[in-house]
């Protein structure tokens, strides 16, 4: 770890080998989107696997119905928790064993550093909060709030690249789900704090791969003004072809000491004629956006919800 660190680095969800209970998902948004505000990344350890005949086919026989009730882990290891003692089996013994090597891979290989400040634990304690004081319906009651910035374009009508939905005063429709979007224009040193600034649950960021001037302090700008800090963002690396260059990109050019885990995608250039690869890019993006985005509590915005349910009616 850095020994400059001073926040979180890595979260660590250990559950029994059992199906993804309500219990398990509510948790899993307190930790992850309340505390953490996906800003680090989380691995899941399925413990009590002992007994299995491969402790590893639990995992392949049971992710798809984790990520079915929206969590995602970075990584995972499956394991038994079991202590070595005389008479103990020798099956058992490189079990536990093996068990030790995995969970020392799984911390070293994830881990980030996201330095914290005041103003995340002001935002983690009333998430939080209002999470517990919920009744327990994981379910958004209301859009999430997305905050995109992409200095390149000026258009009204489109909301971004690789983004497209019914636009409605306010509100936009992307993947299936609603959210209420915000084109903000990219901030400079003399505007950061010039107004009030809108409060987002994910912001996502346009970024050129063939501009390199300044752009670690341009994407710091960013996040300095629309509190990247304590919000998660998604950056989208324009004229890539594959995530995995985006997110090497990202790492490059634009990733500052502190911000945390950033999440990454990109998107075609524009003069490319290759359908495919932009309906890969959108549908990556658009993963992405509900992977990334925070949990919005019922009781945080009941307040809201009867004048904009009326907007969306116009």
């Amino acid at each position: 770890m850095s020994p400059k660190s001073d926040g979180i680095g890595l979260l660590v969800y250990c559950v029994r080998s059992t199906r993804a209970r309500r219990a398990l998902i509510r948790n899993y948004n307190i930790f992850y989107s309340g505390i953490c505000r996906k800003k680090v990344p989380i691995v899941v350890v399925v413990t009590g696997l002992e007994n299995e005949p491969d402790m590893e086919s639990w995992w392949v026989a049971n992710e798809k119905e984790f990520k079915s009730r929206g969590m995602h882990f970075e990584d995972h290891a499956c394991v038994t928790t079991l202590h070595k003692h005389s008479g103990i089996s020798d099956i058992f013994t490189r079990r536990i064993e093996e068990s030790s090597e995995t969970l020392r891979n799984l911390v070293v290989k994830n881990c980030s550093d996201w330095v914290v400040d005041d103003s995340w634990f002001k935002q983690s304690f009333t998430a939080v909060r209002n999470m517990i004081s919920d009744s327990g319906n994981s379910e958004r009651s209301l859009p999430s709030t997305l905050i995109i910035c992409d200095p390149s374009r000026n258009e009204e009508v489109e909301i971004a690249p690789c983004i497209r939905g019914t636009l409605r005063p306010y509100f936009v429709r992307i993947g299936g789900d609603n959210y209420q979007v915000h084109r903000v224009p990219a901030p400079d040193s003399s505007s950061a704090n010039a107004e009030r600034r809108p409060e987002g649950d994910l912001l996502v960021y346009y970024a050129r791969a063939d501009e390199l001037s300044a752009a670690r302090q341009k994407f710091y700008a960013f996040c300095t003004t629309y509190r990247g800090n304590v919000v998660p963002v998604v950056v989208v690396v324009k004229g890539l072809d594959d995530r995995q260059a985006a997110h090497q990109w990202v790492e490059k050019h634009i990733m500052y000491d502190g911000a945390g885990r950033l999440f990454s995608t990109f998107a075609p250039a524009e003069e490319l004629g290759y359908d495919s690869l932009k309906q890969q890019a959108e549908q990556e993006l658009q993963d992405l956006i509900r992977q990334a985005c925070l949990i919005r509590s019922e009781r945080k915005v009941r307040g809201k919800q009867k004048r904009l349910a009326r907007r969306n009616r116009l």
